[in-house]
């Protein structure tokens, strides 16, 4: 299911913005790993502007 991430951080470089987007991957991972016992991997993409 495509969702939308906007970053609102001033003057972030794109490798920042990617390192945040990995962040929130893992991060949801981890949230669904432990709350319904299923192991997914999901994707955040930065955008071309």
């Amino acid at each position: 299911m495509p969702a939308t991430v906007t970053i609102v951080r001033p003057n972030n470089t794109p490798e920042e913005e990617i390192k945040v987007l990995e962040r929130i991957s893992h991060v949801i991972e981890k949230i669904i790993t432990k709350e319904y016992g299923v192991k997914v991997k999901f994707t955040l993409k930065r955008l071309s502007s």
